[in-house]
């Protein structure tokens, strides 16, 4: 089992770049053989019950084949430890140089993601709710062309990413070193009062209020 993290590790140096072999956690089940009932048990799965594979262990040992029904297969699981994820940002609007990092867990969802923006840039967000901030999945390399792509830019619905969605679920694959890869727009205000941006990205609210 040892060796098969080392051969799961390269054969994922992108997904488990930050991750030490042996610190992935490999479990062994049997499933329905069958595409649709797979994927069923897949999503109901739960691993609190089942021991993780000890290292020293051969895989020669995990499936005897007495132990499988015929429309069974056998099947590894592999569990990562959590990872911190560094998401470039970019507020659309904003210059180019104002991308900014925000490193957050990968078990944490796109809401908590929101509060971590929002946190960050207090000032450019004083008058807009966490929850109200768009956010959109891409994958842009940040070189010379990134301007060009930026200015072009169609974002689609299929992009927007969902408050109660994981991020480990949105970025299956760790995201690419040097690409931006969060557009986000805010809403704006419409109120009784007016909400304009200062040069600096901060908002002044004008309220007229009656003296008379």
């Amino acid at each position: 089992v040892g060796a098969l993290r080392e051969v799961i590790k390269n054969k994922k140096p992108v997904d488990f770049r930050d991750i030490d072999a042996d610190a992935l956690a490999l479990y062994s089940i049997s499933l329905p053989d069958d595409d649709q009932r797979l994927g069923a048990e897949l999503k109901k799965l739960t691993l609190y019950d089942k021991p993780c594979l000890g290292a020293r262990l051969k895989l020669s040992q995990l499936f005897p084949k007495s132990d499988l029904g015929d429309d069974e297969m056998p099947l590894i699981i592999i569990k990562a430890p959590t990872v911190h994820l560094d998401i470039n940002c970019w507020v659309r609007g904003h210059e180019i140089n104002q991308i900014f990092p925000v490193e957050i867990l990968s078990a944490k969802t796109v809401g908590n993601f929101k509060d971590a923006i929002k946190n960050k840039n207090s000032v450019d967000f004083c008058n807009v709710d966490a929850k109200a901030l768009a956010l959109y999945k891409v994958s842009l390399a940040c070189d010379e062309g990134l301007r060009e792509s930026l200015e072009g830019l169609t974002l689609n619905p299929e992009q927007l990413i969902h408050p109660w969605d994981t991020l480990s679920d949105v970025f299956a694959d760790l995201p690419l070193q040097r690409h931006l890869h969060i557009v986000i727009e805010a809403p704006l205000r419409s109120n009784s009062s007016a909400a304009l941006p200062a040069a600096g990205g901060c908002c002044f609210t004008i309220m007229l209020l009656d003296l008379g």
